[in-house]
């Protein structure tokens, strides 16, 4: 006789902490109860690509609201959507503005104390543009 019962296991602790970046459900794994059998994260492989935003209004307006109603999630999920968008936006700045002149932090530190701001000045401008373009 065959047993076809699933079982599903909790997820365990790590000492290494999960990265963010990586193709791990992220939140299948910290939200267990909100992902019964660690489907629907993010990370899951789509026909699409799907913004974070998208996803996540998505899930608070799920039929059974348990989304709308765990509030460690809502927090974890804003701040998520926040880091991400701070690294895109980070990420344009790095390419645009400063082009294949990647600099190291050390690099940066003796520049400034050299006198020379051209990064200090090339974030100010960007920073004005985005206030600009976001008010």
């Amino acid at each position: 006789m065959v047993n076809l019962t699933a079982r599903i296991h909790w997820p365990t602790r790590e000492i290494k902490p999960i990265s963010e970046f990586g193709n791990t459900k992220l939140f299948c794994l910290a939200f267990p109860w909100l992902f019964p059998g660690g489907i629907g994260d993010i990370k899951e492989s789509r026909l699409y690509e799907l913004d974070v935003s998208d996803w996540a209004q998505n899930l608070l307006y799920y039929q059974d609201g348990r989304f709308d109603s765990d509030k460690l999630w809502c927090v974890f999920t804003l701040n998520y959507i926040y880091r991400r968008r701070n690294y895109n936006q980070s990420q344009w700045f790095v390419k645009e503005f400063t082009g294949n002149n990647l600099l190291s932090i050390e690099q940066l530190h003796n520049m400034i104390q050299d006198g020379d701001l051209s990064f200090i000045d090339k974030l100010m401008y960007f920073g004005k543009i985005f206030l600009l373009i976001n008010n």
